[in-house]
């Protein structure tokens, strides 16, 4: 029989990286529903304020839906919760990536700019002065985002960076 506040732990872990994953409780539902459980809000209520107990099965399938890989990250349910500078952690982690994602789908999206209008520039489509403009734009832009960058690493308090895009 486990202890009473092993189940209690489930569920506020349970809670808690539903919250940093950003997922509301319909879209965790629909996720296990979609996976065959027959689960609804107050399923998922239930399980996080210790009135049902969650099953193994539906703990792998709800670390699935949350985004998370349930090999390595059962724990994050089954372990002591994590602080909230661990979440912390773990949202900026996810951030970084899809920051990274983003600039390297950019980087392709430029060499496809960049290509275009030399090509278009040769085949007499568009005038040089009009691709030279266009270029100017494609290096403000890239320059934007590295100051903007450069400014944030100096900067000591929290807040956003701002890209000035025109």
């Amino acid at each position: 029989m486990r202890k009473p506040d092993t189940d209690e732990t489930i569920g506020n872990n349970v809670h808690g990286i539903s919250i940093a994953r950003r997922i509301s409780m319909q879209e965790a539902v629909n996720g296990m529903r979609e996976l065959g459980h027959s689960w609804s809000k107050t399923t998922l209520f239930s399980i996080e304020h210790n009135t049902r107990r969650l099953l193994a099965s539906e703990a792998f399938d709800l670390l699935i839906c949350l985004g998370y890989d349930p090999e390595k990250d059962l724990m994050l349910i089954f372990g002591e919760p994590p602080s909230p500078a661990d979440y912390s952690m773990q949202r900026c982690g996810r951030c970084a990536t899809k920051v990274e994602d983003a600039w390297n789908v950019y980087l392709g999206a430029l060499e496809v700019a960049e290509k275009s209008l030399t090509e278009e520039t040769e085949k007499g489509e568009i005038t040089k002065e009009y691709a030279d403009a266009q270029r100017k734009k494609l290096r403000t832009w890239e320059r934007s985002m590295s100051e903007a960058i450069k400014k944030r690493r100096y900067e000591h308090g929290t807040g956003t960076i701002a890209l000035k895009t025109s």
